[in-house]
């Protein structure tokens, strides 16, 4: 019994270790790929930060983050109707398909699209699963003896995985969104205000959110920014936690930009800020 609880603390250390570097097994540039209007054609730079050499695949997946009711979102990959209108996966092919890389290096893979339905103005996208695992090589178990079967032993191999988005704009797209309050309420976390996201335009929104909370004297009580994506109507989550609050009345200011430091300047689409005050009671 002693025995198994050792190796159940071994195994858990190990494996505690290995999850909290999990990121540093792979990695590409850039996260957000915007496919060439003219050429149709893009690339993705994917480099192994590791110190031994891995074997890298790319799979492409179509998907977007869904949000319930509650405003709290998941990535959906199997809404066959969504798919059908704007999913790249049946037009995208790459090159090379498979990949070893070795420790601190990077490889080029090129997109290419190829017989995309003509006419419309519209965003396609997919998602692209990067994974890798280290390159080992494979026990022969036929060179030993039974005197050597005690050499053999288990090796746990971690795959790791990270996902990015790629983007083609057909035609003279946009990008809109406008919003309101759904509902509020209050728990032990804090003031929850969920919004009503309307999406307009023929693209996805891909941008952030800056929330600021004012008291009642107008002091400044909660500052905070991040990323939105907006893919359909949906109710959005913020927030407000309960130690940054004061009881009473608050002014609440929520602004929806296209600042997203992944996608550079010039590849964001047109979009107006949009600013909305709301006052609320805690």
């Amino acid at each position: 019994m002693k025995t198994k609880s050792i190796l159940y603390v071994f195994l858990f250390s190990f494996l505690y270790i290995n999850l909290s570097i999990i990121n540093a097994q792979v990695s590409i540039n850039p996260m957000y790929i915007v496919i060439d209007k003219e050429t149709k054609n893009g690339t993705v730079d994917v480099l192994n930060p590791s110190n031994e050499v891995r074997e890298f695949h790319l799979d492409f997946k179509f998907g977007y983050p869904k949000y319930d009711s509650l405003g709290k979102w998941e990535m959906k990959y199997d809404d066959s109707v969504m798919a059908k209108k704007y999913s790249l996966v049946p037009y995208i092919r790459m090159f090379p398909k498979k990949l070893v890389i070795p420790p601190k290096e990077t490889q080029t893979v090129r997109l290419i699209l190829k017989d995309l339905p003509s006419g419309g103005d519209l965003t396609y996208w997919t998602r692209v699963i990067v994974s890798s695992e280290p390159v080992t090589p494979q026990i022969d178990t036929t060179t030993y003896s039974k005197a050597d079967s005690g050499k053999i032993r288990t090796r746990i191999i971690l795959k790791t995985q990270i996902i990015a988005l790629i983007l083609y704009h057909q035609g003279n797209v946009t990008s809109a969104v406008d919003f309101n309050i759904y509902r509020t309420f209050t728990d032990s976390l804090g003031l929850h205000l969920i919004c009503k996201i309307e999406k307009g335009g023929t693209s996805p929104f891909l941008g952030a959110y800056i929330l600021k909370v004012y008291d009642s004297n107008n002091n400044l009580l909660i500052e905070k920014k991040d990323r939105v994506t907006i893919y359909e109507n949906s109710n959005v989550e913020y927030l407000m936690e309960a130690s940054s609050l004061k009881k009473g009345k608050l002014k609440v200011e929520l602004t929806i930009n296209n600042e997203k430091d992944e996608i550079p300047e010039d590849l964001r689409l047109p979009f107006k800020p949009v600013t909305k005050v709301f006052e609320l009671e805690y």
